[in-house]
């Protein structure tokens, strides 16, 4: 069907518990604690990996866990981020 088929009376009404609020993309207040807590574990398996089983730093068993360790580290630095709003926000 085309566009032109449509009633023009039909208005979509906006429902009771619908608001303008943008969801948070933290998706909860302890989203970037969990991904610090995270970013922790990755740094301390890598260091693991590599002081402990003697492993060579750029194999797979280290840097794997390095990179996810800096990756849930900046995910836990956007999600506090967002959650705590910018400081230079326009009100």
């Amino acid at each position: 069907m085309s566009g032109e088929d449509r009633n023009p009376l039909h208005v979509r009404t906006r429902l009771p518990f619908e608001t303008d609020q943008p969801q948070s993309r933290a998706g909860s207040p302890g989203a970037g604690v969990f991904y610090a807590l995270l970013a922790v574990g990755g740094a301390g398996l890598a260091a693991y990996m590599a002081l402990i089983e003697h492993r060579p730093i750029m194999s797979g068993y280290v840097l794997a866990p390095a990179f996810g360790a800096v990756w849930f580290l900046l995910r836990a630095v956007m999600s506090m981020r967002g959650a705590m709003g910018t400081p230079n926000a326009r009100r």
